[in-house]
C-alpha cells in the first residue's frame, strides 16, 4: 500500500524533539506534549517549552503558581517572574496534566501544519512567554 505522507513527514516539520516515540506506524509523528513516564518519581522538576524554530526554554514547577483554561483554545500558566499562553486545539487532556506536574515538555507547530493533522489530536500552534 503506497501512504503519502503528511506535510510533517513531507518537510521534516516535526522537530526531532517533539516526535511521537513508540512503535505505532499509524500515529503522526508530532507529539504536542511529553510526559513523566508512570514508573517515574511521579512528577517532572521542570517544564520545557519548545518552539517549531527549535528554540527551547524550561522553568522549574516549584515557581508554578496557577493555570487557567479557558475549555476551548488556551492555556495560562502562572509563574513566578513569567506568563506563559499555549494556544492550540484539544487542550483538555494538556491541562490536566499540567496540573499533576506529569509535563515534561510542550511543542509548537505551526498551524498550517496542523490542519494536516486529525482533528481528535492534542495540538500546541503557540507558545507565548513574558516576563512578569
Amino acid at each position: 500500500m503506497n501512504e503519502t505522507p503528511n506535510a510533517i513527514e513531507r518537510y521534516g516539520l516535526g522537530l526531532d524533539a517533539c516526535k511521537r516515540t513508540g512503535s505505532d506506524k499509524d500515529s503522526p509523528s508530532y507529539q504536542a506534549f511529553g510526559q513523566a513516564p508512570d514508573n517515574s518519581a511521579g512528577f517532572d522538576l521542570m517544564l520545557e517549552f519548545r518552539w517549531k524554530d527549535g528554540s527551547r526554554r524550561a522553568i522549574g514547577y516549584s515557581y508554578l503558581v496557577g493555570i487557567e483554561f479557558d475549555n476551548s483554545s488556551q492555556i495560562k500558566i502562572e509563574f513566578v517572574g513569567h506568563s506563559v499562553k499555549l494556544r492550540g486545539r484539544r487542550l483538555n487532556d494538556l491541562f490536566r496534566r499540567l496540573m499533576s506536574h506529569r509535563v515534561s515538555f510542550v511543542c509548537e507547530l505551526d498551524p498550517v501544519y496542523a490542519a494536516e493533522l486529525s482533528g481528535e489530536e492534542t495540538v500546541v500552534t503557540g507558545i507565548e512567554i513574558q516576563n512578569t
